[in-house]
C-alpha cells in the first residue's frame, strides 16, 4: 500500500509522456504536410464561405478560422467543389469577408486535403508544440517523482 502513490505518479507521468510524444508527432506531420502542399500542391482559387472566432480552450487566447470552398477539375473533366477550414491570424481574419477570394493549394492525389496559400498570417498554424512540450516535461517529472517516492 505504501507504493501505491508512487505507482499512480509513475502511471500518470507515463500517460502524459506518451500524450506529449503523440502530440509532437502530429505537429511534425502537420508541418511536413503543409510544406509539401506549399511546394507540390496545385494552386486554385478559393472563396471564404464562413468566418468564426472564439476563445481557444487550451491556449487561452482567441482562435480565428475561415471556412472556404474551392473547385477542382475531377477526373474526366468534371468540376468538383470541395470545402475546408483553416486557422488564421487575427489580422487576416479581420481583413477577410465572406465571399472574398483567396489562393489555396490542394494535394493532387487527395484534392480534399488543402491549405491556404502563402500570404496569410502563418503564425496561427496548428500549434501542438506547447502542448507537446508540456506533456513531455510534466510526464517526465511525474515519472521521476514516482521513482524517487518508490525508492524511499
Amino acid at each position: 500500500m505504501e507504493k501505491l502513490p508512487s505507482l499512480i505518479l509513475f502511471a500518470m507521468g507515463a500517460v502524459l509522456l506518451l500524450a506529449g510524444w503523440r502530440s509532437l508527432r502530429r505537429a511534425q506531420q502537420a508541418r511536413a504536410d503543409a510544406r509539401r502542399l506549399a511546394t507540390e500542391g496545385t494552386e486554385t482559387q478559393a472563396q471564404v464561405t464562413h468566418k468564426r472566432g472564439y476563445p481557444h480552450p487550451r491556449r487561452g487566447k482567441p482562435a480565428w478560422f475561415v471556412d472556404y470552398s474551392y473547385t477542382i477539375s475531377a477526373p474526366g473533366g468534371a468540376e468538383q467543389t470541395l470545402s475546408s477550414a483553416a486557422e488564421i491570424g487575427q489580422a487576416d481574419f479581420e481583413r477577410l469577408n465572406v465571399g472574398d477570394a483567396l489562393a489555396a493549394r490542394y494535394a493532387p492525389g487527395d484534392p480534399s486535403h488543402s491549405i491556404l496559400a502563402i500570404g496569410l498570417d502563418q503564425s496561427a498554424a496548428p500549434m501542438f508544440m506547447a502542448d507537446s512540450a508540456a506533456g513531455l516535461v510534466i510526464g517526465g517529472v511525474l515519472i521521476l517523482i514516482g521513482i524517487i517516492w518508490g525508492l524511499r
